[in-house]
C-alpha cells in the first residue's frame, strides 16, 4: 500500500520502464493507443499491414475519417468520443528504444511523412524522457521539414495520466498495477486533508474492515510468469497463450533419436512483477499420454516446495502454493524422467501468480507463511 499518491505515478513509469527489458513492444503499442484515443484522438485505429507489402508505414495508429469530425463547431458533442474525434488527419507511433531517441524520432518521422496518407499531426510516444531543449528541437525541426505539429510523450506523462480515474484499467491490464495499489492512491486523494497520524489510524480501520469475513473480495489480480530461457532445460515444444499469459505448455519429444534413456526437463518462470505483498502460485500439471510415472517438483525458493508423481491413475494435479511477496521470485517446475519413462505427454497449464487482495479466503492466502503481521 502507497503512504503517497505520487508513489503511484512513479510505480507506473517504474513498470513502464521495465516494458522495454521484456520487448514488450505491442504491449507499449497498445497502451499508448488506449491513452491516445483518450487525450489525443479518440478516432485512432491501430495500423497493421505485413512488411511485403509495406508495412504500417512507420504508423503504429493513424485516424480514420468520420462525419463527426466535418461536423458544424456550433453542433453539441455529446460523448467523449465525439468531443475528442480529431478533424485533422493524425498519426501515432511509439517506441521503447532509449539510446539515441532523437534520431530514432526523425527516422520515424521521415517514414511517416514519405509514405501513405498526407498527416498534420503525429503524437509520438516513448519511454526515455526527452531534455527540453531536445524536445524543443525536434518539435521545430518537424514543422519546417515536414509541415507537421509534433507532440511528444514520455513515461512521465504517461503515468501522470496513468493515474487519472478514467485510465485506471489501461494501467491494470498493460502493467499489472495491483487493485489494492490503485484504491489505497483513491483512499489518500479523498483523505489527504488529515495528518499522517490521523491518516495512518483511517488506513488500519479500512484494512481490517477490507479482511473481515464479512467482506466479499474482489477476484484476484493475476501476473503473468515469462520462461527464463537460459536456465530451462529441455523447454517446452508446445506453447499456448492468452495475451501475456501462458496457457499451455506442452512436451511431445524428448527422447533423442535412438537413445530410451530418461530424460528430465526443467521449467524457469519468473514473474512480470514482483510488487506484492502476499501471493500465491497457481498451477495445472496434466498427463496426457500413459507413461508409467513422472515426478514433478515445483519450488519458488528452497524451502517453498511442493512435489508428487503423475501416473494414468492420477494423471492431474492442482497446485496452488504460497509465495513471497516484495522479492525477486523465481519458479522452477522439474519434472523427472524414470524407468525410461520421460515426461513427454506433460501439460503445464496456465500458471500464474495471483496477488491476494484484503479478504481473501483461500487456503494459500489464509495461510500464507510470508503475509505480513496482520494488525491487533
Amino acid at each position: 500500500m502507497f503512504t503517497d499518491p505520487v508513489q503511484l505515478q512513479r510505480y507506473i513509469e517504474f513498470q513502464l520502464a521495465r516494458l522495454g527489458s521484456h520487448n514488450a513492444h505491442h504491449q507499449f503499442e497498445d497502451l499508448c493507443l488506449a491513452v491516445a484515443r483518450k487525450r489525443l484522438a479518440s478516432n485512432l485505429m491501430p495500423s497493421t499491414g505485413p512488411v511485403s507489402s509495406g508495412g504500417d508505414q512507420g504508423r503504429d495508429a493513424e485516424t480514420h475519417w468520420t462525419e463527426i469530425s466535418s461536423a458544424s463547431p456550433g453542433q453539441a458533442r455529446t460523448s467523449v468520443f465525439n468531443a475528442l474525434v480529431s478533424a485533422e488527419p493524425a498519426a501515432m507511433a511509439c517506441t521503447l528504444q532509449r539510446a539515441r531517441l532523437p534520431s530514432k524520432i526523425r527516422k520515424d518521422l521521415v517514414s511517416i511523412c514519405s509514405q501513405g496518407e498526407l498527416v498534420t499531426r503525429v503524437f509520438y510516444f516513448a519511454i526515455e524522457p526527452l531534455a527540453k531543449g531536445q524536445r524543443a528541437a525536434l518539435v521545430a525541426e518537424a514543422r519546417k521539414k515536414h509541415g507537421i505539429q509534433l507532440e511528444i510523450w514520455d513515461a512521465q506523462l504517461l503515468a501522470i495520466n496513468l493515474v487519472e480515474r478514467d485510465l485506471r484499467h489501461v494501467a491494470r491490464r498493460y502493467l499489472h498495477v495491483a487493485r489494492s495499489m490503485i484504491w489505497s492512491y483513491v483512499i489518500l486523494n479523498r483523505l489527504g486533508f488529515l495528518t499522517p497520524g490521523a491518516l495512518a489510524a483511517v488506513l488500519s480501520v479500512v484494512v481490517v474492515a477490507g479482511s473481515s469475513p464479512q467482506h466479499t473480495p474482489q477476484p484476484a489480480m493475476a501476473i503473468p510468469l515469462q520462461i527464463d530461457n537460459d536456465r530451462t532445460v529441455n523447454p517446452p515444444n508446445s506453447q499456448g497463450s492468452y495475451g501475456p499469459f501462458l496457457a499451455d505448455l506442452g512436451w511431445t519429444s524428448m527422447i533423442p533419436p535412438g537413445s530410451m534413456q530418461p530424460t528430465d526437463a526443467k521449467l524457469v518462470l519468473v514473474p512480470d512483477t514482483v510488487q506484492y505483498n502476499r501471493a500465491r502460485l497457481v498451477v495445472d500439471l496434466r498427463l496426457d499420454l500413459p507413461c508409467g510415472a513422472v515426478p514433478w517438483k515445483i519450488s519458488t525458493r528452497e524451502d517453498q516446495t511442493q512435489s508428487g508423481t503423475l501416473t494414468s491413475q492420477h494423471a492431474r494435479q492442482h497446485v496452488d502454493m504460497p509465495i513471497p511477496g516484495r522479492t525477486p521470485v523465481t519458479v522452477t517446475i522439474t519434472l523427472t524422467g524414470k524407468n525410461a519413462c520421460n515426461p513427454t505427454g506433460v501439460t503445464v497449464s496456465s500458471p500464474r501468480i495471483e496477488v491476494c487482495e484484503p479478504g481473501e479466503e483461500s487456503r494459500s492466502c489464509k495461510a500464507n507463511p510470508f503475509a505480513p503481521p496482520s494488525h491487533p
